[in-house]
């Protein structure tokens, strides 16, 4: 993990939650860029605070290397005014997924996709999740004219 921190095996879900996102979007889910007051690590914490929330302070703080990118508050050192954009609307607003195929994929990934590795989905559970046994509906995203 960029700070320094202890994970284990849900690393794994959580690459393929984000490996998932892209195979559906045709892009990826986070892509971190350096910029002139911060580092890619730095931008590639706040697009994941962005689209799951501010990281628990109790995690924020617990890895080796965390005070290079946070503050003893837990905020991030380097980038202020981070713009929070939920993973439901991202997909509805930059992917045009209608808001049932939206609610569905964003509950697919959001398990996967948590802060605390302890509390990630396990492998198994996700092989359950209603997601992937959805009816084939193959207009997932709005057209032109629902979008007007």
């Amino acid at each position: 993990m960029i700070i320094g921190a202890k994970y284990g095996t849900s690393a794994d879900l959580w690459s393929f939650a984000c490996m998932i996102f892209e195979m559906a979007t045709g892009d990826f889910l986070f892509e971190p860029r350096k910029g002139d007051k911060y580092g890619k690590n730095d931008d590639h914490l706040a697009q994941m605070m962005e689209l799951l929330g501010r990281m628990p302070n109790s995690m924020a703080l617990s890895g080796q290397r965390s005070r290079k990118y946070f503050n003893s508050s837990g905020h991030l050192r380097h980038i202020r005014g981070l713009n929070f954009w939920p993973l439901k609307k991202v997909l509805q607003e930059k992917y045009k997924f209608n808001e049932i195929e939206a609610q569905a994929f964003t509950d697919f990934l959001l398990p996967m996709l948590h802060w605390d590795p302890n509390k990630r989905a396990s492998a198994e559970t996700m092989l359950d999740h209603p997601w992937l046994t959805m009816p084939a509906k193959y207009e997932t995203k709005l057209t032109q004219a629902e979008r007007e």
